[in-house]
């Protein structure tokens, strides 16, 4: 309550998102989410959702359902879906990746959405520890886009996702992400470099400022993080470097 509160207070809209990695990862929850966007079950989910978020006071709802969870019901659902959110007012979007499942995601899901954020990142990773490289470059942000903008998806609702995150090999392997305040702890100088150690590949202030720009100038919706936990204060911070980019900067602390 108190963070839509204070978000709210301050012009920011907060949608809650189903779904998750996770939840295609896990053959459990891949399954539970298979029952519930089935035929069968989607038009109570579909309303129980409309309640939660009405009940709750968030603003819309986002659909981060991702790889094998993409099947054949995802489009009915997602119409459903519109359906009922549309005539409450509330915001309805979605996280997509085109490597993972995007192929099985039908093109008419772009009307219903208000905007789609693009998960151009998880190119390499952990999952595949004799494939090291970079997860997220600039070309690969680029072809992801281009990927749904060439499937119909409105530039408008075009959402770049940016990483504040990078993956490790060899010595510096880890099993998950590693997150941007990590990296920098480890190696000073590490925010100026997209590649640092025995390796880990991420995204420096550089890359995300040149992806903001990209965005700006393509006429995007605009960009989307994953993960601002990940972020630093200060002139290190991922999230100043995007906001510099933009050209929108935050007033002073006097003037707060």
């Amino acid at each position: 309550d108190l963070l839509l509160q204070k978000c709210h207070e301050n012009g920011i809209k907060v949608l809650v998102s189903i779904g998750g990695g996770a939840a295609s990862g896990d053959e459990q929850l891949k399954s539970r989410y298979g029952k519930l966007l089935s035929s069968e079950h989607r038009d109570k989910f579909a309303k129980t959702l409309v309640e939660y978020v009405q009940t709750n006071g968030f603003d819309g709802l986002d659909v981060d359902i991702e790889g094998p969870s993409i099947t054949c019901d995802y489009g009915p659902f997602i119409a459903e879906l519109s359906q009922q959110f549309r005539p409450v007012g509330k915001l309805l979007t979605a996280a997509l990746s085109q490597g993972y499942g995007g192929n099985n995601v039908p093109s008419s899901v772009f009307e219903q959405f208000d905007f789609i954020n693009i998960m151009a990142y998880d190119g390499a990773g952990s999952w595949n520890p004799n494939a090291p490289g970079q997860h997220s470059s600039f070309e690969f942000a680029v072809s992801n886009t281009e990927y749904w903008l060439k499937r119909g998806l409105p530039k408008g609702k075009a959402i770049l996702g940016l990483p504040f995150y990078g993956y490790g090999f060899g010595s510096d392997f880890r099993n998950g992400g590693i997150g941007f305040d990590a990296i920098i702890a480890k190696y000073p100088g590490a925010e100026d470099k997209d590649q640092i150690g025995n390796t880990i590949w991420y995204n420096g202030i550089s890359t995300i400022e040149s992806k903001t720009a990209y965005a700006l100038n393509q006429k995007l919706g605009g960009v989307m993080i994953w993960s601002l936990d990940n972020d630093v204060s200060g002139d290190k911070s991922l999230l100043n470097a995007i906001d510099r980019a933009a050209g929108m900067r935050a007033p002073s602390r006097a003037n707060q």
